[in-house]
């Protein structure tokens, strides 16, 4: 029989098992981000700084979604004009739009994920973050945004 003072170093050592950030969650932090450049106009380093801190080995991830983003964010706001079936930017829900640019940027930029995934990951938060009506919008913009992909990635290049 173990004595009390080695279940107790079994306790402690579950409690130390850290479970990985999900890129799930990195999506979340960068959508925020986002968000919030939409709503003050610049990024806040400071929020950005505290997310990175919290997000451990998915940090890398993150700086990549928010400088594709950053990167892209005239020519995303563009896309996301011709797409949004008549309305001006400036009608679009900012959390919707913000939803927009991330899973738009992903599918356009970043070739390791697939672009189901970046479309279902917009849709899921929306689900959680946006109005009952925002997620056929969201997949409306995106689904044109796949169905030209090529023709805007090769559009940016020139």
């Amino acid at each position: 029989m173990k004595n009390i003072e080695e279940n107790k170093d079994e306790k402690i050592e579950k409690k130390e098992i850290i479970t990985p950030i999900k890129r799930k969650t990195v999506r979340e932090y960068a959508f925020a981000l986002i968000y919030e450049k939409l709503i003050s106009g610049e990024r806040n380093e400071f929020s950005k700084k505290i997310a990175g801190e919290k997000l451990g080995e998915q940090v890398v991830f993150f700086e990549k979604l928010l400088s594709r983003v950053d990167d892209n964010w005239d020519f995303l706001l563009e896309v996301v004009a011709r797409f949004s079936s008549g309305y001006k930017i400036e009608r679009i829900y900012k959390v919707d739009l913000s939803l927009i640019l991330l899973a738009s940027s992903e599918i356009l930029f970043l070739d390791e994920i697939p672009d189901l995934v970046a479309l279902n990951e917009a849709l899921e938060l929306a689900k959680l973050y946006s109005g009952d009506k925002s997620s056929k919008f969201i997949h409306g913009v995106l689904s044109g945004v796949l169905d030209k992909k090529q023709d805007l990635i090769k559009e940016l290049k020139e």
